[in-house]
């Protein structure tokens, strides 16, 4: 395919039987999140500056059968 790299990701649909559809895909840039180490009991969790959101966490795992 002209003008891609190796490496790219692309998305494909089918809108119908006689075509299909190429989007680029990017990926996006993120930094590690910092973790510290709670003893909380007799379990040892990690907590971070950032509340866990609900319902993106259930978005997320929705996607998993």
């Amino acid at each position: 395919m002209p003008g891609a790299s190796p490496g790219e990701r692309w998305d494909m649909q089918f809108p119908d039987e006689n075509r299909i559809v190429l989007h680029r895909l990017t990926h996006a840039e993120t930094k590690p999140e910092a973790v510290r180490l709670e003893k909380r009991g007799r379990l040892t969790v990690g907590v971070n500056r950032r509340p866990v959101n609900p319902a993106a966490l259930a978005e997320a795992l929705a996607e998993f059968p």
